[in-house]
């Protein structure tokens, strides 16, 4: 472990280091869920009776599961947290159970919603729990995959309000229907996206940061999780990059997916040659 400015650095921690890191104190800005915290009893006891077997024995093997179990707890100090790095890390699974320990559907929704179309909803809730300041007034769950199952649950029972505005969300595209949640639904509480940048232009993710930004001035809290580079540039969030041997919190500048869209766009030409001459061999 070493310290960046007011970053904890994390990787390949042992148990002196995960207790050290647990035990710092860090800015307690967020408004809401201060940190998140694996259950005192272990995540044994949080699934118990031997449901770690079968179609649940996934979740131990996600990177984020190991070092939360070293850790014990993550701490969320800014109102805005991104959880970067790449596909397989176990971001989507935490925001997840995020969601189901705020009380939003697993699949997608607000604390009010209870459709069911994920058939593989991770139980990692159930060994987790949250470190709360207080409770939000609103805690709304947006992820990508399962939009359209949403956007479907929305037309088939609509709100009493208008809260989504004049259109109708299933007659928008994928990316116009995030952002007409996230500028006329989203207010002051609890809002946890899972990579919001899917179907949104480049141009589109720079005006969704922007009204992140201004929502989290006054009021919101905001988890993410993002391969955007535009999204990871929030002013005043705290990145999480998550990654097989621990769990960073880097600059903007030095995450992967800025790293790798850099490379790219410096030399892209070249980057093209060599990835299909890589594949070819």
């Amino acid at each position: 472990m070493r310290l960046r400015g007011s970053a904890v650095i994390v990787g390949s921690v042992g148990p002196a280091a995960a207790r050290m890191v647990a035990g710092m104190r860090y800015p307690d800005r967020a408004p809401y869920v201060k940190a998140v915290r694996m259950a005192e009893a272990g995540i044994d006891a949080g699934f118990g009776e031997g449901r770690f077997d079968g179609e649940d024995g996934w979740v131990l093997g996600l990177p984020v599961v190991k070092h939360l179990r070293e850790l014990g707890e993550l701490p969320l100090p800014t109102p805005v947290t991104l959880l970067a790095g790449d596909n397989g890390m176990g971001k989507s699974t935490l925001l997840e159970a995020i969601a189901q320990l705020a009380g939003c559907n697993a699949d997608g929704g607000s604390r009010h919603m209870r459709f069911f179309g994920l058939d593989d909803a991770s139980p990692l809730h159930r060994a987790m729990g949250l470190v709360r300041r207080r409770n939000p007034p609103d805690a709304y769950f947006l992820r990508a995959e399962s939009h359209l199952r949403l956007l479907k649950e929305i037309h088939d029972h609509p709100p009493t309000a208008p809260i989504y505005g004049p259109d109708e969300l299933h007659t928008l595209s994928h990316g116009e229907s995030v952002w007409a949640m996230v500028t006329r639904r989203f207010a002051d509480g609890l809002y946890l996206l899972d990579e919001p940048e899917s179907g949104l232009s480049p141009m589109r993710q720079m005006a969704l940061l922007a009204q992140i930004h201004e929502l989290a001035k006054g009021g919101a809290q905001f988890i993410i999780a993002t391969h955007s580079p535009i999204l990871l540039a929030i002013p005043g969030a705290t990145i999480f990059e998550l990654g097989e041997d621990g769990i960073d919190v880097p600059a903007w500048r030095d995450c992967g997916a800025v790293a790798d869209m850099r490379e790219f766009l410096e030399a892209p030409a070249d980057t093209v040659e060599y990835l299909i001459s890589v594949e070819k061999d």
